[in-house]
């Protein structure tokens, strides 16, 4: 089962031609498939070490994760996504339960002209104040964050066992 919408992706970029969009990682999820489609605005740069996508993530405008709707997908969270916030991207993605959180600094759409929608409106509507706002939302979520939040319920279910 692919994770990636080989058919969303190649409809959002024939629906842009304006839009360069770049392919970053492995030659598989799809990646022949999308080949074959011959998208001019399509590059393809294949796997890069992990210590040095932020240097390529840095240059993009909004990142996407164009995932297909389905059982796996709806259990992913996907990393890229806060990582993409970390650096005050904006981020357009199919709807994933996981991102519902995230309303507030991402932007989801089903369909190529949702996506296509709200690609713009990311390229049209990006200012200082969303970028630190998005920072903001990713510093949240990193891992010190997140253990400080289990620790804070770990101690507090501890403290609602005592009995007196």
């Amino acid at each position: 089962t692919l994770r990636f919408d080989v058919d969303l992706f190649c409809g959002v970029a024939r629906a842009m031609p304006d839009v360069t969009f770049v392919l970053i990682g492995p030659d598989e999820d799809g990646v022949p498939l999308i080949e074959q489609q011959g998208l001019a605005n399509v590059l393809f740069l294949g796997p890069k070490p992990y210590d040095e996508m932020g240097s390529y993530v840095d240059v993009f405008d909004v990142g996407i994760v164009p995932y297909r709707i389905n059982s796996f997908n709806d259990g992913s969270n996907p990393l890229k996504v806060y990582e993409y916030l970390a650096l005050g991207k904006a981020v357009v993605s199919v709807p994933l339960p996981s991102l519902k959180e995230l309303g507030d600094v991402i932007l989801t759409a089903e369909g190529t002209d949702e996506f296509v929608a709200c690609i713009r409106e990311s390229l049209s509507g990006d200012t200082p104040e969303l970028r630190a706002l998005r920072r903001s939302v990713a510093e949240s979520h990193n891992a010190p964050a997140i253990a400080d939040r289990l620790l804070d319920f770990l101690v507090e279910a501890d403290e609602a066992r005592v009995v007196t």
